[in-house]
C-alpha cells in the first residue's frame, strides 16, 4: 500500500493511505508530498475514562458533600431549649442556634406561641419575644420567674447556649424583678389530675392479752392439749369412729368440765376443775377400770 505524506512534524508525519485514512507515522526524514510504500504507524493509547466525565463526577461529589454539610448545620435539630414561664414551650435549634420549631408543652404554652413566626430568627430573639408576649397577657408579672433548660448531646454547646439565653434575658428584663433559672420548676398546671387523694392507714390497736410469766402448771398443760380443748371451747366430744367433732358448750369463765373422749369401746373421761384445787382423771377401758384422783 502506498502512503502520501501530507504533514511533517519533528517527531511524526501524517500520511494518507489509499483508503482515504489519515495515519500518524514516525518521521523518517519524510517531506511533504512524497509517496512511500511503508510507514511506521504510531500507537494511540485509549483512555479508560474520559477526563471530562471524571471532572464532572468529581464536581457532583463535591456539591453533594457541601449540600449535606449545609443541611446538617441549618436544618437538623442540634438541641432543644425548654422555656417555662409557665406556659411551657420547647424550642428546637440547629447548630447555628437558629429556631427550627416551636412546640407548646401545655395548653397555655400552645396559646402563647399561637401564630408566632419563627422564620429566620435565632433563640435569643424568639425567647425575648415570647417573654414580652407573656408580659402583655399578664401571664408573667413582676416577682415572677422563668426557667431555661437546654438539652443537647454536645455539653459545651449546651452550656454556651444556656448561658447566652440567661444573660440576654436578664438584660431584656432588667427593669422588672423577674428571676431567671437554669433548672426546671413545677407549676400546678403541669400536674394532671391534681386532686387531693386521702389514704387512710388503719391503726392496729395493741392486744389486751398479757402473757403470764408464772411457771407452767399441770392444769395449764392439760387445758392446752388439742385433744381435749380447742381454743376456748368447753364440753368437747370427739368420736373417732364417725370422724365427727362436736362443740357442746362455750363458756368464758375459764372452767373446763366434763370432757369426754370416746374411741370405739374405750372411754376416757376427764373431769377437770381448774380452780387450782383439784383435778380428777377417770379412765375406763374394755375390762379394766382405773380411777386416778390427783390433788394439786
Amino acid at each position: 500500500m502506498k502512503y502520501l505524506i501530507v504533514e511533517v512534524h519533528p517527531a511524526y508525519v501524517v500520511a494518507l493511505d489509499e483508503e482515504g485514512r489519515f495515519l500518524r507515522a514516525a518521521n523518517l526524514n519524510y517531506e511533504v508530498g512524497s509517496t512511500v510504500e511503508e510507514i511506521v504507524p504510531l500507537e494511540v493509547k485509549e483512555r479508560k475514562l474520559n477526563s471530562r466525565i471524571f471532572s464532572l463526577l468529581a464536581s457532583v461529589a463535591c456539591i453533594c458533600i457541601v449540600a449535606i454539610g449545609v443541611y446538617r448545620v441549618n436544618f437538623m435539630p442540634y438541641g432543644t431549649v425548654n422555656l417555662k414561664i409557665n406556659p411551657s414551650v420547647a424550642i428546637t435549634l440547629n447548630k447555628r442556634e437558629k429556631v427550627l420549631k416551636l412546640e407548646g408543652k401545655n395548653k397555655s404554652g400552645e396559646e402563647l406561641i399561637g401564630d408566632y413566626d419563627i422564620k429566620g430568627k435565632n433563640d435569643i430573639e424568639v425567647i425575648e419575644d415570647l417573654a414580652d408576649r407573656a408580659l402583655e397577657r399578664e401571664i408573667l408579672k413582676d416577682d415572677g420567674k422563668i426557667s431555661v433548660v437546654t438539652i443537647s448531646k454536645n455539653a459545651k454547646w449546651k452550656d454556651k447556649v444556656e448561658s447566652n439565653i440567661i444573660d440576654n434575658l436578664n438584660l431584656h428584663l432588667e427593669n422588672r424583678n423577674i428571676k431567671i433559672y437554669n433548672e426546671d420548676f413545677i407549676e400546678e398546671e403541669d400536674i394532671e389530675g391534681n386532686e387531693e387523694k386521702i389514704i387512710t392507714i388503719p391503726v392496729v390497736e395493741p392486744s389486751n392479752t398479757v402473757k403470764s410469766t408464772e411457771p407452767t402448771r399441770k392444769e395449764d398443760v392439760i387445758r392446752s392439749s388439742p385433744k381435749v380443748i380447742n381454743d376456748g371451747y368447753h364440753g368437747n366430744d370427739y368420736d373417732n369412729s364417725n370422724d365427727n367433732y362436736y362443740n357442746d358448750d362455750n363458756n368464758d369463765n375459764d372452767n373446763y368440765n366434763d370432757n369426754n373422749y370416746n374411741d370405739n369401746d374405750n372411754n376416757y373421761n376427764y373431769n377437770n376443775s381448774f380452780n387450782d384445787v383439784k383435778t380428777e382423771n377417770n379412765y375406763y377401758g374394755d375390762n379394766n377400770n382405773e380411777e386416778n384422783n390427783n390433788n394439786d
